[in-house]
């Protein structure tokens, strides 16, 4: 392990496989466990726990110096259920990079924080952001075919869906219009169903 320093663990179909035989000093989840964990839920996790953590803890950096937290995307996850009404039945769609606040907060927490189904549309090729278009294609499909009753998007994703959609079973959606993580009173429409907006308070 010498050669990988930054190796902290690793996954593994089974516990009873290469990984396990190694015998190398670092943690790992078995595909049994992970199975289980998707299926059953973690019935042992207390919320209370998370407070004796470092909260400034940096989940990541996002082009800036500064870290965003894991503390930071709990919040922004739990807010966005909320305004949301978000609840475990719901189906979403994340068509927008998961290497960003709004993605891996806003997006996936507030699913993760409320049990609902996530699906990531096949956007595989797509550098950063991408073309518009090709990421909109990407997002209808999914929209389609997964039955996805809410969708976190950009504004260019958003204006590139189709004009005249049709019918899905979207009731709702978050559209980020800026910079910043503040749910704004400004509302932007698709296939008539009404979105909230994300970005900066204008001073």
């Amino acid at each position: 392990m010498a050669k990988f320093p930054k190796v902290k663990g690793a996954v593994c179909a089974s516990s009873s496989g290469f990984l396990a035989e190694t015998n190398l000093p670092i943690p790992y989840l078995s595909g049994d466990y992970i199975v289980d964990l998707i299926e059953n839920g973690l019935e042992e996790y207390d919320e209370e726990d998370f407070d004796e953590l470092d909260e400034n803890a940096a989940h990541g950096f996002y082009n800036t110096t500064s870290p965003y937290t894991n503390r930071q995307a709990l919040e922004h996850g739990r807010e966005a259920a909320e305004e949301l009404c978000m609840i475990e039945d719901d189906v979403v769609c994340i068509s927008i990079t998961l290497c960003h606040p709004f993605g891996i907060g806003s997006a996936v927490c507030s699913a993760l924080s409320r049990g609902a189904s996530i699906v990531l549309p096949a956007v595989g090729g797509i550098q950063g952001c991408g073309v518009p278009s090709e990421r909109a294609k990407a997002t209808f499909d999914v929209l389609q075919s997964e039955k996805c009753s809410l969708l976190f998007a950009d504004t260019h994703t958003l204006k590139a869906l189709p004009d005249e959609p049709m019918k899905l079973h979207l009731r709702g959606g978050v559209c980020k219009i800026g910079s910043g993580s503040t749910f704004l009173e400004e509302k932007r429409k698709y296939g008539g169903v009404s979105f909230k907006t994300i970005g900066k308070i204008e001073q």
